[in-house]
């Protein structure tokens, strides 16, 4: 994720002393530092020491959740003034700490905050729903979120990976992260031995997408449910809205058109996690009344989780540098 970072920070524009640590490999380990000249490089560094803590103008916690704390402390030893920008979630729960999203604000807030990049598919929810909102007043919605193993790092990767694998060659499967069969099989949640802390994953979309929501106030919380999809990478989303009256479908979509949401309409396939594969944003498409409430209708959304994640993330960093 560092080379992706340090590449988005080129194409931004965006420049200063930013610091990129992989806070699920190590405490001390960065993945990439981001300098003020136009030919750094990503480079690879086995110790974060105090030094390099205190120049710093932004560090960045990318990777998984388990050693982000610990980090955290580190940095807080020797920061100064130094910015956090936590992609983990992790510190979400810190005093300090505020869900940051530009779209959502008008002014970045002030202090020494940690700035919490929003859970992707919380973002990719609010987002969408506050330009549904404007172009027609929301009454209720329920989403179905399609999770990648992708959002619980490399080791789900691989033993999804091992698991197809061992189905074509009648081999045990391994179950060590998911502690159940996930390949070519859709499960409400992970088994009873899984390394996965699914009810803190879903919490956090909750907690990250009513933030968001709540600083305008307009759209009310959705209902959710979390599902583990047999897929690598990137996120699927089916969502139901029901308005405070009948569709004005053609309206409604001239809207949406006209807020640059990449909307696939009926003469284009629908979006999906393999066609979102690098691309930003996320995409919309299957539209449809609801047959049985002519106030309601469904939207499926699409987005590649780690380009959304950046996107924001970059947003953010520009702000701080």
């Amino acid at each position: 994720m560092g080379k992706d970072f340090q590449a988005r920070f080129a194409d931004a524009g965006v420049k200063g002393q930013i610091v990129l640590t992989a806070a699920g490999e190590g405490v001390s380990s960065i993945i990439a530092v981001v300098g003020d000249d136009d030919d750094d490089e990503p480079e690879v560094i086995q110790a974060l020491d105090a030094d390099q803590i205190a120049s710093a103008k932004v560090i960045v916690f990318a990777g998984q959740t388990e050693e982000a704390r610990a980090a955290y402390a580190l940095v807080q030893e020797h920061r100064g003034r130094t910015a956090i920008v936590d992609l983990t979630g992790e510190l979400a729960g810190e005093p300090e700490a505020r869900v940051r999203a530009p779209f959502f604000e008008a002014k970045p807030p002030g202090g020494d905050a940690v700035h919490s990049i929003p859970q992707p598919a919380a973002y990719m929810l609010a987002h969408f729903l506050t330009l549904v909102q404007q172009g027609q007043p929301i009454r209720r919605a329920v989403a179905t979120i399609f999770e990648p193993a992708s959002m619980s790092g490399r080791r789900a990767i691989d033993e999804l990976q091992r698991q197809a694998v061992g189905l074509f060659t009648f081999k045990p499967l391994p179950k060590e992260v998911f502690g159940e069969q996930v390949a070519f099989n859709l499960v409400a949640r992970p088994g009873e031995d899984s390394t996965i802390g699914w009810a803190g994953r879903e919490k956090r979309i909750e907690r990250d997408l009513a933030s968001l929501l709540a600083v305008d106030g307009a759209v009310p919380m959705p209902s959710l449910r979390l599902v583990q999809a047999p897929v690598f990478h990137g996120y699927a989303v089916s969502l139901w809205v029901e308005f405070a009256a009948a569709v004005k479908m053609t309206g409604l979509l001239d809207h949406l058109t006209s807020e640059g949401v990449d909307l696939r309409t009926e003469e284009l396939d629908p979006p999906n996690n393999v066609n979102m594969a690098g691309q930003s944003g996320y995409a919309v498409g299957a539209v449809e009344g609801d047959h049985n409430d002519s106030r309601a209708c469904w939207f499926w959304l699409a987005a590649d989780n780690h380009q959304l994640l950046a996107e924001v993330a970059v947003e953010v960093v520009a702000e701080l540098v």
